[in-house]
């Protein structure tokens, strides 16, 4: 039996975090799912929007979350030649508020434009990853020399912290320790004891919208390696 297959044969409790089929779209540098960010000044203060968007199959779906505090779900979305678009419109103080964006992609920036009802402005939000962009469910396949695992980890978030919960396809739950965002990346690690043997694996990744693509580093009672893992979060309940 391979190093590998040793690993994989131990490892299901300890790959709790984040593995699961990984849209093509991803390996796109036009790809602009993730978490946009802008802020601006209105009403005489410092005010932060933003626009989290997905790509799945060519079809891009988001929400806005600006002045009213919760999130308004953008129409008529669209990706080409690099260049998205999308219109959100909300109610403020009675008034219809229509909002038209347009920017190009540009790695974690975008360029581009807003129309405010009718005033234009320019928009260059930067692409980043916080506590909310981690929260949710997250389905996972770890698939190496044709042995597939398909876990799951529940992540949720209280004050300036996340938990998370891992769950192996036989029902074991191990809790996740270390687990954060730190330079635009979700890193946690899981100390374990599977059938006698200790498991030490530190996962690093970057969530781009409900997708997330990553590498583990990992320690097998002194056998240490790396392997990459990928994972989709399962969308919220409405």
């Amino acid at each position: 039996m391979s190093q590998v297959h040793a690993i994989l044969k131990f490892i299901p409790v300890v790959l709790f975090s984040l593995t699961a089929s990984f849209a093509a779209a991803q390996s796109s540098a036009s790809d602009p799912s993730g978490t946009w960010r802008w802020s601006y000044e209105f009403e005489g203060k410092t005010q932060e929007d933003s626009l989290s968007l997905n790509l799945d199959e060519g079809k891009v779906t988001g929400t806005f979350q600006g002045i009213l505090g919760k999130p308004t779900v953008v129409k008529d979305a669209k990706l080409k030649d690099n260049q998205v678009s999308c219109v959100v419109e909300y109610k403020y103080k009675d008034q219809t508020v229509s909002l038209e964006f347009v920017g190009k992609v540009k790695k974690d920036d975008l360029e581009g434009t807003v129309v405010v009802t009718t005033e234009e402005y320019p928009w260059t939000p930067k692409r980043s990853v916080k506590l909310d962009d981690a929260v949710g469910q997250w389905n996972i396949v770890i698939d190496a020399d044709g042995n597939k695992l398909e876990p799951s980890i529940i992540i949720t978030k209280s004050g300036d912290a996340l938990q998370g919960k891992y769950t192996v396809a036989e029902g074991t739950v191990v809790d996740v320790t270390d687990l954060k965002i730190r330079d635009n990346k979700l890193e946690f690690r899981v100390d374990a004891t599977v059938q006698g043997r200790k498991i030490r694996a530190d996962y690093s990744g970057r969530p781009y919208g409900h997708n997330l693509k990553g590498n583990i580093k990992y320690d097998l009672d002194g056998n240490e390696g790396e392997i990459d893992f990928t994972a989709k979060r399962q969308p919220a309940k409405k």
